[in-house]
């Protein structure tokens, strides 16, 4: 359902998440994605990670869910959309996944507004969307009793990774199109654009 919206709306925006930010620890695996396809409509897909008494999430085979969404992925004809879009880049990596046909409102906002604003989402968020940002806290928990991301509170992990892709594909939407009109379009796609990978 979620792809074949995707292939829809040409446009999804996406949130990916580790068990650990040290990319090179050969234990470090994928828990979760979230995917959204336009206003207000986000799903995130909890993988496995550790055993079922981690979470009480339904937890979807990982191998089986990222050949899904491989495809997807890996299509430039629908263009995924992300907050430093880098650092999910090498989240996918881990798992043999090239992410083609991408973009960012990280840098999307700093080559329209430098200057003007922040560029990180909670932000952006607060400026362009009006809207407040779930704060990663308030997911996993503070100090002693934070907690690994797949390992948090149903609700909030559902509430911050639906949020976080929600949020993405919104600022793109109201980004994007500026860059003509602001006479941006090629400094973005000739230099901005291009530093991304």
């Amino acid at each position: 359902q979620w792809i074949d919206e995707a292939y829809r709306s040409k446009i999804v925006g996406i949130a990916t998440y580790i068990s650990s930010e040290r990319w090179h620890d050969a234990a470090c695996e994928m828990v979760g994605i979230s995917l959204s396809t336009s206003r207000n409509r986000a799903c995130y897909i909890p993988l496995r990670a550790g055993t079922q008494e981690d979470s009480d999430l339904p937890l979807v085979p990982c191998a089986e869910t990222l050949r899904r969404l491989k495809q997807l992925f890996e299509d430039p004809r629908v263009i995924k959309v992300a907050h430093d879009v880098k650092h999910h880049m090498k989240n996918l990596h881990l798992h043999g996944i090239s992410l083609n046909g991408f973009d960012d409102v990280m840098v999307l906002s700093y080559a329209l507004d430098c200057g003007k604003m922040g560029h990180d989402l909670a932000t952006m968020a607060k400026e362009l969307l009006r809207e407040s940002k779930m704060d990663l806290k308030q997911a996993i928990g503070v100090g002693k009793k934070a907690v690994p991301f797949h390992k948090a509170p149903t609700e909030a992990t559902l509430a911050f990774a639906s949020q976080e892709a929600d949020f993405v594909g919104r600022l793109f939407r109201l980004l994007q199109p500026r860059l003509i009109p602001e006479n941006l379009d090629l400094l973005y796609m000739n230099i901005e654009k291009p530093l991304i990978p």
